[in-house]
């Protein structure tokens, strides 16, 4: 027997647990935030209450909206090589001055 499915299914399961994660951490950063902005008491309740908030909005983006999910990936691609090109740009620029005397 080979060991694919095994792999696969070990594969998936950290996956869902690295998504899971980022998205608690996302929780236990917004939380506060919010809680700073709207002027609630932030506790674990409102952060599970945050973290259940992102992961269906997570899934349910993933679900249902791929064509969206399709721009925000192209959106991110050309944001990040533009500040790439810009901080190139603007280390580079201070090696060139305007005014070569």
């Amino acid at each position: 027997m080979g060991f694919g499915w095994p792999i696969v299914a070990l594969f998936v399961m950290f996956i869902a647990a690295s998504m899971a994660g980022i998205d608690y951490s996302v929780a236990l950063f917004a939380d506060p935030l919010l809680a700073s902005v709207f002027g609630y008491a932030s506790s674990n309740t409102t952060v599970l209450i945050a973290f259940t908030v992102i992961l269906l909005s997570h899934g349910i983006l993933n679900h249902i909206g791929i064509g969206i999910v399709s721009k925000l990936n192209d959106f991110s691609a050309w944001y990040h090589i533009a500040i790439s090109a810009s901080i190139i740009y603007l280390k580079l620029a201070k090696r060139f001055p305007i005014s070569r005397t």
